[in-house]
């Protein structure tokens, strides 16, 4: 009989990095072949934004961090094989996005990201 090992999640090391913009850390918490579903004013419902991979998760991060914005984690939920929770992006010139995000995971590493998600106008 094989002992099967299982990888948590770690919610509080994903508030953490978005909260301090560390890319590598956020990064290494995504699966490489982490498929991304985005649902908003630019990409509705019916033809959502669907991409594959940690390059354009990479480009996003690295924007966000040399821009100056300011981002929170709140409501986590934790879970085994899905969590759970709502990250507030304030740029600089006051505009904010907020995101309700699920993460279906796979061996504790997001596997599939789906991210509703409201802003304000430019």
């Amino acid at each position: 009989m094989a002992l099967e090992t299982q990888t948590t999640f770690d919610l509080d090391a994903y508030k953490r990095a978005y909260e301090q913009w560390d890319v590598e850390t956020l990064l290494s918490l995504y699966g490489d072949d982490v498929e991304q579903i985005q649902m908003d004013d630019a990409t509705p419902p019916r033809e959502p934004g669907t991409y594959r991979g940690k390059e354009r998760l990479e480009q996003m991060f690295r924007h966000c961090k040399e821009h100056g914005v300011k981002a929170t984690v709140e409501n986590p939920v934790p879970g085994e094989e899905r969590a759970a929770a709502t990250v507030t992006c304030e740029f600089p010139t006051g505009r904010k996005v907020v995101a309700n995000v699920i993460l279906d995971l796979r061996h504790g590493l997001i596997a599939r990201e789906l991210v509703t998600a409201a802003r304000d106008a430019e």
